[in-house]
């Protein structure tokens, strides 16, 4: 196992101190791998494989192709019977039947509907392992894509852009001919609002989202 895969252990763990039932993302990956179902590992676990600071997430979010995605709900359904399955129309949470908060799901698989989404999947870091995440510069563009989306909770958004900083500071030497491709993909100018976000962050700079 490498550092950074060990790092997916790390918040997994941290998670379970203050998270009831949360789920190892390692053990869903062995599932998908296993089925051949064509995934991404994408949220807070992906924060904690690109940066040296793994933090709490309720959840494991995985990006599925549409090919695969009925094939993954009823892998997760069969799986783990105690979570209640939630169609949200473009992605289907499984959500823990003891937990009463907003934050109740343990797993959400997310359909490869958007443009970037189906970008993303093709991004896939070398691991050297059974582990697909998205390289650095998809991982900082899906922060950012969550960060300026209308669907998301203002209080969510606070937890992306913190995150967004942490990716962008994990490394000066960034491919940015893929941030410019993927963040176009979002909406046109894309590139450009990204790129001055990523300036302004190396420089210390406030941001707004």
């Amino acid at each position: 196992m490498t550092k950074n895969s060990e790092k997916l252990i790390e918040s997994y763990e941290i998670s379970k101190q203050s998270i009831d039932g949360v789920i190892n993302p390692l053990e869903v990956i062995q599932l998908f791998e296993k089925h051949q179902i064509e995934y991404m590992l994408v949220g807070g676990h992906m924060l904690a494989y690109h940066t040296d600071n793994p933090r709490a997430t309720v959840d494991v979010d995985f990006i599925i192709a549409k090919k695969d995605f009925k094939q993954a709900v009823s892998i997760i359904n069969n799986v783990y019977p105690n979570l209640i399955l939630n169609d949200k129309n473009h992605h289907i949470t499984f959500d823990d039947k003891n937990d009463t908060s907003k934050h109740s799901e343990r797993i959400d698989l997310i359909k490869d509907e958007f443009p970037l989404f189906k970008l993303v999947l093709k991004s896939i870091q070398n691991t050297n392992e059974e582990i697909k995440i998205p390289i650095l510069e998809a991982a900082i563009v899906l922060k950012f894509a969550a960060c300026i989306s209308p669907n998301r909770p203002e209080e969510d958004k606070l937890v992306d852009q913190a995150d967004l900083i942490q990716l962008i500071k994990s490394n000066n030497n960034l491919n940015k001919k893929i941030v410019s491709t993927l963040s176009e993909s979002i909406y046109t100018g894309g590139s450009n609002e990204l790129m001055q976000v990523i300036e302004d962050v190396l420089n210390n700079k406030a941001i707004n989202l």
